[in-house]
């Protein structure tokens, strides 16, 4: 883990470090080409979604994009600093975000990855995510939040 990083919520300040790391992040064909057929955009739209951000210092590096109602939570987009990956600040903002959800009382928590990027679709799994429906180029995982495993669905908390 890296030292003095902390998870917090996204604040207006935050906004165009924000942007630019998403764009950073983002900047790969695969990840254009998700983005382009998920929300018509070539980046995920962050001033309609909730964030959580990952700051060592004073530096945003690395933030988890999330939309939630009620229930259901979806996580929109994840990235992570190239030059702070491989330290688990990706595994930390998945974590944070399980968390701030349950505690928020909601039951389930999807996630929609692109199948090409196999490094996003085992963070989720190793945070007891398990995929439940392929679509073209996508995969959604969901996990519950509150509850044991249900019918032998094989989720557990």
């Amino acid at each position: 883990m890296l030292p003095y990083l902390c998870i917090r919520p996204a604040v207006t300040n935050d906004l165009s470090a924000l942007e630019g790391l998403v764009t950073e992040v983002f900047d790969t064909p695969e990840c254009l080409r998700f983005f382009e057929s998920h929300n018509g955009q070539a980046v995920p739209d962050i001033c309609s979604e909730h964030a959580l951000v990952a700051v060592q210092r004073d530096t945003i590096v690395g933030f988890i994009l999330f939309d939630q109602d009620e229930f259901l939570g979806v996580v929109t987009g994840i990235g992570v600093r190239v030059t702070h990956r491989q330290f688990g600040v990706a595994s930390l903002l998945v974590a944070s975000v399980v968390d701030k959800l349950r505690a928020d009382g909601l039951r389930v928590l999807d996630a929609v990855c692109d199948t090409h990027i196999e490094k996003c679709i085992g963070l989720f799994e190793k945070h007891k995510f398990r995929a439940l429906k392929h679509e073209g180029s996508h995969v959604l995982l969901t996990r519950r939040l509150v509850g044991g495993s249900n019918r032998g669905d094989g989720f557990d908390v």
